[in-house]
């Protein structure tokens, strides 16, 4: 299974860190890859901040799909952008069987 980890944040900052954390609650055998988005504010701190995040958390789920992801978690307690990609991944999942795992997910740490 592969997962990718969307951080809706411009900066690398947090990679390294979110990457162990996700590592260490994966099933043996997933792979982790964290994707940070490309354009956005440098840490959500407002709504404000949360709807600018919205639209490259949506072109990194996208990208993260056409990559072969299986799943996808957005490390982000505010959630931007998560409704409107799980419908832009379920439509992925339309004409096949459903997904291995919940789509998209979200969360401020990985659970202890």
């Amino acid at each position: 299974m592969k997962l990718t980890v969307v951080l809706p944040v411009i900066t690398d900052a947090f990679t390294e860190e979110v990457r162990r954390e996700a590592g260490a609650w994966v099933t043996p055998g997933t792979e982790v890859e964290v994707r940070r988005i490309a354009s956005g504010t440098a840490s959500i701190e407002s709504e404000y901040d949360e709807a600018l995040a919205g639209p490259g958390v949506l072109d990194t789920v996208r990208e993260a799909a056409e990559d072969g992801a299986d799943a996808v978690f957005a490390s982000c307690f505010g959630a931007p952008g998560v409704q409107a990609a799980r419908r832009s991944w379920t439509s992925r999942w339309s004409a096949a069987s459903s997904p291995p795992c919940s789509p998209l997910s979200h969360s401020a740490s990985a659970p202890a």
